[in-house]
């Protein structure tokens, strides 16, 4: 999956939270798209600073 669809996914666990907050499985999916999101920020971050030494300034 590419980053844009792990925060379409977050909305759409966001939507059905809002309709039912019980829903055990979307909380926890939610929780993991969100984890995943974040590492592949930190990874990013990584690279960028890899290559120029520096964070992307974007």
């Amino acid at each position: 999956m590419e980053p844009g669809q792990y925060e379409d996914a977050i909305q759409s666990f966001d939507r059905a939270l809002a309709i039912n907050p019980g829903l055990k499985e979307a909380q926890a999916n939610r929780a993991a798209a969100e984890q995943i999101l974040k590492q592949y920020d930190r990874s990013e971050a990584a690279d960028w600073t890899l290559l120029f030494g520096k964070t992307n300034p974007v």
